[in-house]
């Protein structure tokens, strides 16, 4: 059994030191010297020799696919790294254009902010803008999306951050009508899931589909501000009112840019 495994040892050596040579090609010119000096008796050692040598080519070649998949593979991570740069550039530089045109067009007394987080677990419904007080904002003022859409108030102005309070928190409560007058009420935040338009008067119209914009009645909040649509309408808390769910005319889930109303 030792005698067996010495030989095994000796094949396995043998086998790649000639891998090795191949490797520096040096085969080839063994077997050419030895098909010149052995002659034909030994074709059996020069056909040995020739396998080795096939299969030595073909390990250093599986080599050198790996390397140059992982190469592959590493310019691809690159560019996919890159087209994901390009796409975010892109969608940052559209929500500058819509900013830079509304502040242009707009009447208020503006700030642009960045929404830099968010609090969507909270029955509250909060976010944190990049404007504090050294950009003159103060608590109460109103924060509109570009258009002219309602999106909350602050509740909360540092120096250099301050806290919006989103109009579906369950704690806001926003004078409103319809677009066309039709019908006046309140708008109730149903904790984060959407909005109500509440208590309209039974005698006053109210349709899926119109625009529900602020008020101005109170003066928290300015008027004609854009809230939503009516999506469907709903039977009120008592025989004098009925309601209506409304659809926020704004994803506050994907809202980056934002304007915060100076106050007067």
């Amino acid at each position: 059994m030792p005698h067996n495994l010495t030989q095994i040892s000796v094949a396995v050596a043998l086998l790649i030191v000639l891998m090795f040579l191949n490797g520096l090609g040096l085969l080839s010119s063994l077997i050419d010297g030895g098909r010149l000096s052995i002659g034909v008796l030994n074709e059996p050692a020069v056909f040995i020799l020739e396998r080795v040598r096939d299969f030595g080519k073909a390990f250093f070649s599986v080599r050198e696919l790996v390397g140059q998949n992982e190469i592959l593979t590493k310019q691809i991570e690159a560019l996919t790294a890159e087209l994901a740069q390009t796409e975010k550039t892109s969608q940052e530089n559209k929500v500058l254009r819509e900013a830079l045109g509304f502040l242009s067009k707009s009447n208020f007394d503006l700030v642009a902010a960045e929404v830099i987080s968010y609090d969507y677990l909270n029955f509250d419904q909060k976010a944190v803008l990049n404007r504090g007080g050294e950009h003159g904002l103060k608590t109460g003022d109103n924060v509109i999306a570009a258009g002219g859409i309602l999106v909350g108030i602050l509740t909360d102005v540092s120096s250099r951050t301050s806290q919006m309070e989103l109009i579906t928190s369950s704690n806001m409560v926003v004078n409103v009508r319809t677009a066309d007058g039709s019908a006046a009420g309140i708008m109730k935040g149903e904790h984060g899931l959407g909005l109500l338009f509440d208590q309209v008067s039974r005698s006053e119209v109210l349709k899926a589909g119109d625009n529900v914009i602020t008020s101005g009645l109170g003066g928290k909040f300015a008027g004609n501000l854009f809230v939503g649509k009516i999506a469907e309408i709903r039977g009120g808390s008592s025989e004098l009112f009925k309601s209506a769910s409304v659809i926020p005319a704004t994803d506050f889930r994907t809202m980056q840019a934002v304007f915060v109303i100076k106050s007067q």
